[in-house]
């Protein structure tokens, strides 16, 4: 994997120099060699002095480019796979970081932290996984239990990456999450507002000032007020 990582570092060097915006960001690409200390492998990566954190894995490191990561110059970039995400604790890490580097003092982290974790569920098991939402009910809660551990095993959802990524400007924090699956919209979700675990995004509607889905139907925004 250090190979890797190294000629992964070095061919997307020479993408960046055709970039300014990106040399800002100096991305820091890392390996998890145990997916059962992933927290504490994220919470030692992110403290470093980067904005922009992106994982390698065998899977991902064919795929040309990260530059849609840049859009709109994000202040902070996370970029994990499924079972990265499956097994830290990762809204909590993210938030803590987006506390810690724009100096909020605590302000609206709860709140933040609490509509990251729905988010990034969404994009795990509706997006990266494909689970439906009709597997979802007390009766079928074991199934789909078991159909999760079964999807984690194949490359193709392991690997598939989610992206957290963060701005702060003029007293406010925008959030966005992007996943590898076939897109949603709102409509969508609010159809699954009955089922027992599937509140999340009146949740994330009620906690944050503004939520709305990107073109790519695959990124999910949310703006908090500070």
């Amino acid at each position: 994997m250090r190979n890797t990582l190294a000629k992964y570092k070095s061919n997307y060097s020479k993408d960046l120099t055709s970039s300014k915006k990106n040399l800002l960001y100096k991305p820091y690409f890392f390996s998890i060699p145990n997916y059962r200390k992933t927290s504490e492998t994220l919470e030692s990566i992110i403290s470093l002095p980067h904005s922009a954190f992106i994982e390698i894995n065998h899977y991902n490191k064919h795929k040309k480019s990260f530059e849609y990561l840049w859009d709109e110059l994000p202040d902070l970039i996370l970029c994990l796979s499924t079972i990265g995400c499956y097994t830290s604790n990762l809204a909590h890490i993210f938030s803590n970081s987006i506390d810690n580097r724009f100096a909020l003092n605590g302000k609206k982290i709860m709140e933040i932290s609490t509509c990251l974790q729905e988010s990034v569920m969404n994009s795990m098991f509706h997006g990266n996984l494909e689970m439906q939402s009709d597997f979802r009910t007390m009766k079928g809660l074991y199934a789909y239990q078991e159909e999760i551990k079964k999807r984690l095993i194949l490359d193709h959802y392991r690997f598939s990456s989610i992206s957290l990524r963060a701005w702060y400007k003029n007293n406010s924090i925008k959030i966005a999450i992007s996943d590898e699956g076939s897109g949603f919209s709102l409509s969508l979700y609010k159809e699954d507002d009955k089922l027992p675990n599937g509140r999340g995004l009146m949740m994330i509607q009620a906690l944050s000032d503004k939520v709305w889905i990107g073109k790519d139907k695959k990124t999910l925004f949310m703006e908090f007020e500070i």
